[in-house]
């Protein structure tokens, strides 16, 4: 088979009636190093294959080209985010799809499915403010489960004399419909960021 990329690759082709062009394709690539296994779909039946959607290496590494994921973080400069703001994570290092909006701090689902996210900051107690630090997950704009959050420490944890800045992690699995967002908003107190966090997310499956 001569239709698949550089044409390195002999490949079994699934068709339908009507049209003499695939719709699935399970093809070996060979190469210097040895061989590949892909498998290839098509979003478009009059254009054939128009999708590598999964790779197996020839080492047994199984990878995804178009699977969603990325890494945001925060500028290196100290800020401060207060009840009602969203936590800003305005820089990428990578971003899969392009799902993630570095000007809302939003990812945006673009299929269904179990997304994998992951996110740290730093809880900074006021006692002018109300309440203990919390920064909750946010689907479609609204709260999460149990309003699922990050939490703070108040200050009568932390001592009398210190301010309460500690930094807080967590790990998370949604089930995710096309489109639906995913964001963190400050809910109680007051959070800062800085360069060493980062907010992080992929589909699982």
């Amino acid at each position: 088979n001569s239709d698949y990329a550089s044409g390195e690759f002999s490949a079994i082709d699934f068709t339908y009636t009507g049209s003499d062009n695939p719709i699935a394709r399970i093809a070996t690539k060979i190469t210097s190093g040895g061989t590949l296994l892909s498998l290839g779909t098509s979003d478009n039946y009059s254009n054939g294959i128009t999708n590598e959607a999964l790779n197996i290496d020839t080492n047994g590494r199984v990878t995804k080209p178009n699977q969603p994921a990325f890494l945001a973080y925060h500028q290196s400069s100290d800020l401060t985010y207060t009840s009602g703001d969203t936590l800003a994570y305005a820089y990428e290092l990578f971003d899969v799809g392009s799902n993630y909006n570095t000007s809302n701090y939003t990812f945006t689902a673009p299929i269904a499915g179990r997304y994998l996210f992951s996110a740290n900051a730093n809880a900074a107690y006021d006692s002018s403010l109300n309440g203990i630090p919390r920064a909750y997950w946010k689907i479609n704009g609204s709260n999460v489960a149990n309003a699922i959050h990050l939490r703070g420490s108040d200050n009568t944890n932390t001592g009398g004399n210190a301010d309460g800045l500690e930094q807080r992690s967590q790990t998370v699995i949604f089930n995710l419909a096309a489109n639906d967002t995913v964001r963190i908003d400050v809910g109680a107190n007051k959070w800062d960021l800085f360069g060493a966090n980062s907010f992080c997310g992929y589909l699982l499956g």
